[in-house]
């Protein structure tokens, strides 16, 4: 008769992060850490715990709401986010960064001075604070550690902008994952490049929450 599973030396084990899905009433996956061992052909569960990230997006958001859905992150997804900056938006970052440099303010300034043809243009930083914004609603309570930017092109107030991180690189470490993205913002319908660097993140889950439309 094999031993069983628990009684196996830990060396022995092997652990997996397996996707299982939860009840049918809950629109959310969930990734549990499943500590397994080979005995033969044969694969025995020595324990099994869910994700905290998941039950953190059970509670808080109602499993009755078709509103919420969930998937998980994987090397090559790419998230978007679009936004249009108004003259508004531009004027409070302007107050709260401190700074006001005239060709976000002034369009004869931004014209004559700063050369640029259609006027006022949006600060580069509140563009790319959209990287942060895409990684922050899919996956509350990621960390950011570093972001690389190069500016190519004006954003002007008005313009719709899209930004998409694209998942380049994916590592567990100590219970949390490490991802690294590429990043970049564009205008006309993703046609004309505006900036373009990479991301690092730090995430509590591969569950990626999808927001839209939730209060």
């Amino acid at each position: 008769m094999p031993p069983l599973s628990s009684q196996l030396p830990r060396a022995q084990r092997r652990e997996h992060r397996i996707v299982f899905l939860g009840p049918k009433s809950t629109p959310f996956p969930g990734v549990g850490l499943f500590v397994m061992t080979r005995i033969g052909r044969v694969f025995r569960i020595v324990s099994a715990s869910p994700d905290p990230a998941l039950l953190f997006f059970s509670s808080r958001y109602s499993s009755s709401s078709p509103r919420a859905t969930a998937r998980l992150l994987r090397v090559g997804d790419v998230l978007r986010e679009s936004r249009r900056f108004s003259e508004s938006d531009v004027a409070r970052f302007s107050e709260i960064s401190g700074d006001h440099n005239p060709i976000h303010l002034d369009d004869g300034f931004a014209r004559d001075i700063g050369c640029f043809d259609r006027g006022r243009v949006v600060h580069g930083m509140l563009v790319a604070s959209l990287f942060s914004s895409i990684i922050a609603s899919h996956v509350p309570g990621s960390v950011y550690v570093s972001q690389t930017l190069k500016f190519i092109s004006p954003v002007y107030i008005g313009d719709e902008v899209l930004a998409e991180v694209e998942a380049t690189y994916l590592r567990e470490h100590k219970k949390r994952y490490i991802v690294k993205f590429t990043s970049k913002c564009s205008t006309n319908g993703g046609g004309s490049l505006v900036i373009g660097g990479e991301t690092t993140a730090i995430l509590p889950t591969l569950i990626l929450l999808d927001r839209k439309n939730l209060d």
